[in-house]
């Protein structure tokens, strides 16, 4: 129950219910905005957003992966969307209302949709706003690219099959457009992240998936770019090792590599041993060799993310490249020079040496043709920066466990400035007072008590 007094004396009983009655709406109106909104478009409803599950240092543009579905958030529905059909009327605010870059990675209004939004600034506790439900496009709030930070992104989520005549484009998300090209391999429906990429191993005249940056300037300048300090991330999900199979690289051959990772044979041996390239030089991981071998090779058809970075001189000037499994540090290894980036093209699941490596096209050694890995990759990513540990446990996290790095809240309605006022009634009116039955979160203007 709240009492609004005012001095109303000096007015007649018609203007002092009038005055009331625009108190009163001041009074509910106020009490109605509980979320932010957008600052420049109207949104139907919204639902808040927490990082619960980050514990580590200030991460700055990091991308967070939001899962949506019939009623997650709570009381969200795929009905109230104006674009149900491919989810264009949903934005991301901050605490202000200002739009925050995201990307549609995967739309499905009848199962669950993924969607990248990147906060510009990230700690435990950090809160934004989804919004949905408007004429217009949430691009219209931010139309900002999430990926700022990276060189290229590549989800893997193309459904179309390949062939050698009609090869299949792999997008990339950057605006940076380093579009891969493949040749072989189908989709995976159910991915790590979405779909995924599987890379076939039996198709002896094709590579994996290339990204062309010979042929253009534009692109080669900006592989170019990654420099001799930089990362590449995926998930993978191995079905039984190759010989030699290229994971991830920009390659001319085992004498001109600029950097890469490849399984090697271990003569013959399972597990194989996973070897690291900079530059011209190869160096399996750990003194034996077989530490991330083991651990990649020796458990077939299970996801794994990996994260490698290179660095030009971070032990004692000597270039390491370390090496991160499921968010984890797993181990350093010494290199004997820094990464040169060579002309050379980017191969995801295969070289590039070539589309057949080890023999001139035609030849009779069709185990070496492409070198592919052999298994299914998803969510693959290259950086032109160094990733603190914790970017790269926080990078796991939101991707694999992202119902308990993001908590939601419940959907709330907006309240429009036209919306009739329910749940007021005002009584009692005399010249000087009225009773304002209501909510009172704040005091509309004018106002001088509320009980």
């Amino acid at each position: 129950m709240a009492m609004i007094s005012n001095n109303l004396s000096k007015l007649g009983k018609a203007a002092s219910i009038l005055a009331l009655a625009f108190l009163a709406s001041l009074v509910t109106f106020t009490a109605q905005a509980a979320l932010p909104a957008p600052v420049s478009a109207s949104f139907d409803k919204g639902a808040l957003f927490t990082v619960a599950g980050y514990t580590g240092s200030t991460l700055s543009g990091f991308p967070v992966l939001v899962r949506i579905a019939e009623g997650s958030p709570s009381g969200f529905s795929y009905d109230d969307l104006r674009s149900k059909s491919d989810g264009a009327d949903i934005a991301f605010v901050d605490m202000l209302g200002n739009g925050l870059p995201y990307e549609i990675d995967t739309w499905d209004p009848n199962g669950t949709s993924l969607i990248w939004v990147q906060l510009p600034s990230m700690v435990q506790g950090t809160q934004f706003v989804m919004c949905w439900g408007s004429d217009k496009s949430g691009k219209t709030i931010c139309n900002a690219n999430p990926w700022s930070a990276y060189t290229g992104v590549w989800h893997m989520g193309e459904t179309e099959t390949p062939s050698s005549s009609d090869p299949v484009a792999i997008h990339d998300s950057t605006e940076n457009g380093l579009d891969g090209s493949a040749e072989i391999g189908e989709a995976v429906s159910e991915g790590r992240i979405g779909g995924a990429r599987r890379i076939a191993k039996d198709k002896a005249h094709a590579p994996g998936i290339v990204v062309d940056v010979k042929t253009d300037a534009a692109k080669k300048a900006v592989a170019d770019s990654l420099g001799t300090d930089f990362h590449a991330s995926f998930w993978m999900r191995t079905k039984g090792v190759v010989d030699y199979a290229n994971v991830i690289g920009r390659r001319t051959g085992d004498n001109g590599t600029s950097w890469g990772l490849q399984f090697n044979e271990n003569n013959g041996n399972i597990p194989k041993v996973m070897r690291v390239f900079a530059g011209s030089t190869t160096k399996n991981l750990t003194s034996d060799g077989l530490a991330l071998g083991a651990a990649l090779a020796a458990t077939d058809d299970v996801w794994k993310k990996v994260d490698i970075i290179w660095k030009s001189a971070a032990n004692n000037n000597i270039p390491v490249a370390d090496i991160y499994l499921n968010g984890v540090f797993s181990e350093s290894v010494s290199l004997s020079e820094a990464v040169v980036q060579r002309d050379a093209n980017i191969g995801i699941g295969c070289s590039t040496q070539n589309p057949y490596y080890g023999n001139e096209a035609g030849g009779d050694d069709k185990n070496k043709k492409g070198r592919r890995y052999n298994g299914e990759m998803d969510e693959v990513r290259l950086g032109a920066f160094v990733p603190s540990a914790d970017w790269i446990a926080a990078d796991y996290a939101t991707q694999s466990s992202p119902g308990s790095f993001l908590t939601a809240g419940v959907a709330e309605t907006y309240m429009k400035s036209d919306d009739p006022i329910a749940g007021v009634s005002v009584s009692g009116v005399s010249y000087t007072n009225a009773t304002v039955t209501a909510t009172v979160v704040s005091l509309g203007t004018g106002a001088t008590s509320a009980d």
